[in-house]
């Protein structure tokens, strides 16, 4: 199967363009995000909680370019939003639509007997996968930079205090000699 990398229809392997919006088609891997169907934002509570329950990770765009959000739901709710699914739940996320009857079976893209494989393997495997970066080394450099900042708070806690009681122990005429002395006993390599 394909599908438009901008609309997210899916199409037969025969297409070469999209129908809705001329552009090139690419061929459809697990991951790839495609359109199941157009909703009204109104239907989208009822939607969203469903799939989800079902373990079919979803998400709407708003077919004017607008990520669903709560504000846009509310203020645009006869907006129509695209009810977006990894291709790999396509079957299932669109069988859920039809038992509440928000789809019909002539808009199936996928024949269910195609057997779209699923991605199988943890979640560090499939992070893996998706962005060709160890789970481990991301987690590690984050660690990392956790602790810099960190410490960089820490530092600049004690500088802050010893330059503020440096100043209020010894008050007012000698505030700049005393600032500059607390700066030099903080910073001993500036000597």
């Amino acid at each position: 199967m394909k599908y438009c990398p901008e609309c997210k229809c899916i199409h037969n392997d025969s297409a070469e363009l999209c129908e809705n919006c001329n552009k090139t088609l690419v061929a459809a891997e697990e991951a790839s995000i495609v359109s199941v169907t157009s909703v009204k934002g109104s239907a989208v509570n009822i939607i969203e909680p469903v799939l989800k329950e079902k373990g079919i990770p979803c998400s709407f765009e708003n077919t004017e370019g607008n990520v669903y959000n709560t504000y846009n739901l509310k203020v645009k709710s006869e907006s129509v939003y695209r009810v977006l699914v990894p291709f790999e739940y396509y079957t299932e996320a669109f069988d859920v639509l039809l038992a509440m009857d928000i789809v019909s079976e002539d808009e199936r893209q996928v024949d269910p007997a195609d057997n779209i494989e699923k991605e199988s393997g943890t979640y560090q495997e499939k992070f893996e996968r998706a962005n060709g970066v160890k789970h481990h080394t991301f987690t590690f450099i984050w660690v990392i930079l956790f602790i810099v900042v960190a410490c960089l708070a820490v530092w600049g806690i004690d500088f802050i205090a010893a330059v503020i009681k440096d100043y209020f122990i010894n008050g007012g005429a000698d505030a700049t000699e005393t600032t500059t002395t607390a700066i030099m006993n903080f910073i001993p390599f500036l000597h």
